[in-house]
């Protein structure tokens, strides 16, 4: 977070995105994983308040979508590097930032709804009111964290990988053409193979933090579950395990990128460097190949 605050005034729309990544899990991490859950809530209006909003999975759901739309945003760069240009820059993308937490809190409205505390146990419980309402709420949050972010990332970092390889086979033709000397890979093959890379660590860390939690809650609402699971050792373990990803995102997106790690080295050193974007050169230089394309072509 701090080096992409330093750099701000060069940001574009990637380390924008990662920049609200960075902060959503920075949320997560300080104000929601830290905190014990009350083994004693009071019959009151602030005991009701406490179970209503305690666990309500805010920043996790912005988090998630942030990441989504880190993958959506960088098919859009290399796909459609012109369209990308002309409508992708700090301002948009910081108003879709806000648009994705203010659709992350009305996402987990439902939580004000159905949660309160039980007069007998003095512990946060879910009241669905009727059966129905509970199965349907299980399907929905289930679709919310799982299908849809699952879906979106892997389709649009196949079409990434499947777009880079043409434009690599294509370079590659152009460079034989042009005489060009072999045994240095092109720009095209290095990024086709480090988004393939970024895809499967990505999605795999997604998945393996989440599904055995989400497909836990999912099997606990439609009654697969016994009711013993709720608040049990083992449910205290998947949700640990779900958290987990909010800490990984910053190895996967910021430490595994060189570009980051020189930063960071002249932030502590105090160094000048360069001022320039962190996590979008890739995309950079995709749209520049991509807008000399017809040239190429005519060689």
């Amino acid at each position: 977070m701090a080096v992409l605050f330093k750099r701000r005034a060069k940001s574009r729309s990637t380390d924008t995105l990662i920049g609200g990544l960075a902060g959503a899990d920075f949320i997560t991490l300080i104000l929601i994983i830290p905190v014990p859950v009350a083994s004693s809530v009071p019959t009151s209006f602030l005991g009701e308040l406490y179970c209503r909003i305690q666990r309500c999975g805010l920043t996790v759901t912005a988090s998630t979508y942030l990441l989504m739309s880190i993958s959506v945003e960088r098919y859009i760069a290399v796909v459609f590097p012109l369209y990308f240009n002309r409508n992708f820059n700090r301002r948009r993308v910081s108003m879709f930032i806000v648009l994705v937490w203010v659709m992350s809190v009305i996402s987990v409205l439902f939580g004000f709804i159905v949660k309160t505390v039980d007069d007998e146990t003095h512990t946060c419980q879910l009241d669905y009111h009727y059966p129905t309402g509970q199965v349907i709420i299980a399907y929905y949050w289930f679709s919310l964290r799982m299908v849809i972010p699952c879906l979106t990332m892997v389709i649009t970092q196949i079409l990434i990988a499947r777009e880079l390889s043409k434009q690599a086979s294509l370079f590659s033709h152009v460079s034989r053409t042009g005489g060009k000397a072999g045994g240095t890979p092109s720009f095209h093959i290095v990024a086709r193979e480090r988004v393939i890379k970024m895809m499967f660590i990505v999605i795999a860390i997604y998945i393996i933090c989440w599904s055995p939690n989400q497909i836990a809650y999912l099997g606990f609402n439609l009654g697969w579950v016994p009711a013993s699971f709720n608040h049990s050792s083992l449910q205290k373990v998947l949700v640990f395990l779900g958290f987990l990803n909010s800490c990984a995102n910053p190895i996967i997106y910021a430490a595994r990128f060189p570009e980051f790690r020189a930063a960071v080295k002249e932030m502590i050193t105090c160094s000048a460097g360069k001022n320039a974007p962190l996590f979008e050169k890739i995309d950079m230089k995709s749209s520049e190949t991509m807008n000399n394309q017809p040239i190429a072509n005519n060689v």
